[in-house]
């Protein structure tokens, strides 16, 4: 399995929730940082996607009717 991390959808456990909520207060860094580094939290992935990024979907061809700013 290749690493993809990036903040498009998580499903987090409760285990995994009661462990970030214990560091958060304590340790910050960019969600992904966080999550995979910091917390260590077992990570899997499915593909194909089950969400994407708006900006991903419209590159696509995609007519998401949302409008996003950067």
């Amino acid at each position: 399995m290749r690493e993809k991390s990036g903040a498009g959808a998580y499903y987090v456990s409760q285990n995994g929730a009661r462990a970030l909520l214990a560091r958060a207060e304590t340790q910050a860094a960019p969600v992904d940082a966080f999550m995979f580094g910091v917390c260590r939290l077992a990570m899997a992935q499915v593909e194909p996607a089950a969400t994407m990024q708006v900006h991903l979907l419209e590159e696509r061809g995609f007519d998401v009717g949302l409008s996003t700013q950067t």
